[in-house]
């Protein structure tokens, strides 16, 4: 079956996970400048990332 083929839910009810979502899991890090390497790598890859 393709990976675009699969549905969370199914996937959740075939393995029997439980999904614990978290709000603010990351509030207390500090935010952080990233690298020139990291935005550039970003930047050339996000349409292929979101889509």
């Amino acid at each position: 079956m393709a990976y675009g083929d699969f549905k969370l839910i199914e996937i959740i009810d075939y393995f029997g996970l439980v999904i614990h979502e978290a709000s603010g899991l990351f509030a207390s890090v500090k935010e952080q400048e990233c690298s020139y390497l990291l935005y550039t790598i970003l930047k050339e890859n996000l349409d292929l990332a979101v889509n």
